[in-house]
């Protein structure tokens, strides 16, 4: 069995990975309730010093996912499974939707990338429970 890595902490992913979707709020109140019941780590606890020094938000919109990323991604993957060639399969998807193959690629792109974040919290997961 793979040994956690050294430095890994289970809520400090949890509250980095609500920072990166753009829950700021979530992480705060996941931050606010570990440090009140007394069990932050270091990570925890450099994150909660990083938010309270945190630099003003750039100016502009924040990046936003692609439109309908979901649906069009689990769409082309979908007729992949079916044994579609990329090209057909890339043509029923712009088809369907009514949108270009570089949206498609990107909605692709962000979807597999969701997916193995996913995969990965469920391996640490399942890991952490297998030693209790």
């Amino acid at each position: 069995m793979a040994e956690i890595p050294e430095g890994y902490s289970y809520w400090g992913s949890q509250i980095t990975s609500a920072l990166s979707e753009g829950r700021d709020s979530d992480a705060e109140d996941l931050i606010v309730k570990i440090l009140r019941a007394g069990n932050a780590d270091e990570v925890v606890q450099g994150l909660a010093a990083d938010m309270i020094t945190r630099p003003p938000r750039k100016r502009g919109r924040r990046r936003t996912l692609p439109k309908q990323w979901f649906d069009i991604a689990s769409e082309y993957h979908h007729q992949r499974s079916n044994r579609l060639t990329y090209e057909a399969a890339m043509q029923v998807v712009t088809e369907e939707f009514k949108c270009s193959e570089t949206h498609v690629r990107n909605c692709v792109r962000e979807y597999d990338e969701a997916k193995a974040a996913a995969d990965a919290e469920a391996y640490w997961q399942e890991e952490q429970l297998s030693r209790k």
